[in-house]
């Protein structure tokens, strides 16, 4: 089964740059992956506040909760 991660449209950047994505696991539990400052993506937690893992690209997030939380 693929995961179907979705921009947040609600945290975009004034120029439309997404900054935040989610996957939905159950009914009202998510994954985040949010765009940091310094050009790397954290692996946000089902709590939406815990960072799980900091990744160097938005690939390498996806992939990180794949192998590690899924």
């Amino acid at each position: 089964m693929k995961n179907t991660w979705n921009i947040v449209h609600d945290c975009d950047l004034d120029d439309g740059t997404p900054t935040e994505w989610s996957l939905k696991i159950a009914e009202n539990t998510f994954y985040w992956i949010d765009a940091m400052a310094d050009f790397t993506f954290d692996v946000i937690d089902k709590d939406g506040h815990s960072v799980l893992k900091n990744c160097q690209s938005l690939a390498s997030a996806k992939r990180w909760v794949t192998i590690n939380l899924l």
